[in-house]
């Protein structure tokens, strides 16, 4: 069976590939997403 209808809720490659470090950092304790919502903010708005 194909499947070959798009989503609409698909990452492109970058983000995908964004969020999988995202998450292995996190898993190993490397990283607080919270710390790095503040940061992404802080340069999306302030600077």
């Amino acid at each position: 069976m194909s499947h070959d209808h798009d989503h609409d809720n698909e990452l492109d490659p970058f983000a995908a590939r964004v969020r999988a470090l995202e998450t292995i950092l996190t898993r190993k304790g490397l990283i607080d997403p919270a710390a790095i919502d503040v940061i992404v903010d802080t340069y999306e708005t302030k600077i």
